[in-house]
């Protein structure tokens, strides 16, 4: 699995948030859960603000050697009013490898961070890593996984 490396502009989120790691393989069972609870609690539909067509997100950031935050929500044109129990954060502009997540999702995701993981060289700045889902209504349009990168 290549990659590319892309220049973002600043983006604003508004979404649920949780703690996890990678220890013991925990995120791995994590994950799945969250995501769960963010679309049973049909949280987007309380996101204001919502950029045109659907930017789904899933946000990693505020790594520690204890784990990391985790912000599933909606890209934001805006973050003057943040719903109650959501987040709201500003990813400042930077340099991304882009990794393409092809295939079911529920697999092709976690394959695709292993293949990240793998890669040794690849220059990280854990500051915001985050999956990417554009929709087109309903339909899933494009996903992709953006590291940070030094």
């Amino acid at each position: 699995m290549s990659y590319t490396i892309v220049t973002l502009p600043a983006m604003k989120i508004i979404g649920m948030a949780n703690k996890t790691t990678n220890d013991n393989e925990k995120s791995a069972a994590d994950m799945p859960q969250f995501w769960n609870s963010y679309l049973a609690k049909n949280v987007e539909k309380s996101i204001p603000h919502k950029q045109e067509p659907l930017k789904r997100i899933c946000l990693y950031t505020d790594y520690s050697p204890e784990g990391y935050s985790v912000i599933i929500g909606a890209c934001v044109a805006e973050l003057d009013k943040i719903p109650e129990a959501l987040v709201g954060r500003e990813v400042p502009a930077g340099k991304y490898a882009v990794f393409t997540i092809t295939g079911p999702l529920e697999t092709a995701v976690l394959k695709a961070w292993k293949h990240v993981w793998s890669i040794a060289d690849l220059p990280r700045a854990y500051t915001h890593d985050f999956e990417l889902y554009e929709y087109d209504g309903d339909t899933l349009r494009d996903a992709k996984i953006y590291i940070s990168l030094i």
